[in-house]
């Protein structure tokens, strides 16, 4: 099953990058069900997949407005994180999950904008 869902995770990111440089059609995109959006929003609780979960969902876009609560949580989760290192290191680090989910956040029709996103840009 996970790797089931790794194989769509990589169509759904190999499909968005193709027509993002005009190779492909909306046509082209795989059909992201109800089910794939859901196990793809899980697999924002693992640090491993977290930031490669916030860009899928992000290239699906508004079709996965139901991962909108998950991606505000995983936002809560990187600002207290890079606060605590930030904190203890006296620098943030220099990339976060937040510089994922801001911009899926964005193109999946987050509204309001979350207070830590300014459009596609984390504010640390």
């Amino acid at each position: 099953m996970r790797v089931e869902l790794g194989l769509r995770l990589d169509r759904v990111i190999f499909d968005a990058n193709r027509s993002d440089i005009g190779l492909a059609t909306n046509a082209s995109r795989p059909d992201i069900g109800r089910a794939t959006i859901d196990e793809i929003t899980l697999m924002l609780k693992d640090e491993a997949t977290e930031p490669y979960a916030a860009g899928a969902l992000g290239l699906i876009g508004p079709s996965a407005s139901s991962a909108i609560p998950a991606l505000e949580e995983a936002l809560i989760r990187a600002t207290i994180s890079d606060a605590r290192v930030a904190q203890e290191f006296g620098i943030y680090p220099p990339s976060s999950v937040g510089d994922y989910v801001c911009p899926a956040l964005r193109k999946i029709g987050a509204n309001p904008e979350p207070p830590h996103c300014d459009g596609d840009n984390y504010k640390r």
